[in-house]
């Protein structure tokens, strides 16, 4: 037999394999068959799809069947480039079913998009392998590439369709959560207003990364990134009240920006005095500014906001003693 049907030979093989491993996972399936509730999900979906085709790669290819022990860059591409379209779709699938349920969790009338096959990416990938002297000694390093890879499509996946929302005239807040690894995925944990305060690399990931990135979206004034999947988000007035303001924040005025850095206020305390207020007093009318505003407490900030137009106007830090006095009570005045 030449290169050509050997890899052909494989590619069916492989083939067959891996969607007989798909159908059989249960932890595939249990995602499948469940209800999708975030991005975390797919990234789980991500990872088994990836070591079901790692697997059913390793079950018919190993250097005693390939020329020379090792696969050319034409074959690699013939069998893995090819099994990497249709993990892809896969993954892809599922992602935008995920966020498919997002939508319709939040009301949204937006449908949600799939992406296209990335090709530079899955080209990378082969052209590892190929230039492997021995296969069996880099299908360790093969299955740490293909889980890079398969949870990168749910990163692409959520990028677009985040940025449609952005197009679509809604302000979509993301999250990357940090479990662990390298300072550089530390560095990027946080929640971010998008696009104007999230860095490029939230939407990247490295080799044995485990970083989730997260977007629940509410529709209007309701949307919010929150650090626990919500499988009830309507559970009290109080709660609902705290994602609309949270919601609104639209920005600072330049005279509020000067003033945070000048007291050395994080827009993430800001974020979390909106996210968790001790008070929320009621919009009052400023006789010599002309502006509406309304001051909103935290534990560690207080934030002198716009409620017409989302603009935080000030900020200062919470004095202990209003910190006590607002501990306890109602979060909203009356």
């Amino acid at each position: 037999m030449n290169e050509n049907e050997i890899a052909q030979d494989l590619y069916m093989l492989v083939n067959k394999t891996y969607h007989q491993r798909i159908t059989n996972d249960s932890k595939i399936q249990a995602l499948l068959q469940g209800k999708k509730r975030s991005h975390k999900q797919a990234d789980e979906f991500a990872k088994q799809t990836a070591k079901q085709l790692g697997a059913s790669i390793q079950d018919h290819v190993y250097s005693a069947v390939l020329p020379d022990g090792r696969m050319s860059y034409e074959m690699a591409d013939h069998v893995i480039g090819k099994m990497l379209e249709e993990s892809y779709r896969d993954v892809d699938d599922f992602t935008a079913s995920v966020q498919k349920s997002l939508n319709k969790d939040a009301k949204l009338g937006i449908k949600a998009q799939k992406t296209d096959f990335n090709t530079n990416m899955a080209k990378g990938l082969v052209n590892k392998v190929s230039e492997a002297d021995n296969f069996d000694a880099f299908t360790s390093q093969l299955n740490t590439l293909l889980e890079t890879f398969h949870k990168n499509i749910v990163l692409d996946n959520l990028q677009k369709n985040v940025e449609l929302h952005r197009r679509a005239g809604l302000h979509p807040h993301i999250e990357r959560r940090y479990f662990g690894g390298c300072d550089w995925c530390q560095k990027l944990a946080g929640d971010y207003d998008y696009p104007d305060e999230t860095p490029h690399d939230v939407f990247r990931r490295h080799k044995n990364c485990n970083c989730v990135v997260e977007y629940f979206p509410y529709k209007g004034k309701k949307q919010d990134v929150w650090s626990k999947v919500k499988s009830n988000y309507n559970k009290n007035e109080d709660d609902l009240k705290r994602r609309k303001l949270l919601g609104s924040l639209r920005g600072y005025t330049p005279h509020a920006k000067a003033v945070q850095k000048a007291r050395d206020i994080s827009s993430k305390d800001v974020r979390n005095a909106f996210r968790h207020p001790l008070r929320v007093q009621k919009a009052n009318y400023g006789e010599k500014s002309g502006l509406t505003y309304q001051k909103i407490i935290g534990e560690k900030v207080t934030v002198i906001v716009n409620p017409l137009t989302g603009k935080v106007l000030s900020t200062y830090n919470t004095l202990p003693q209003t910190r006590k006095k607002y501990r306890a009570g109602a979060v909203f005045d009356v």
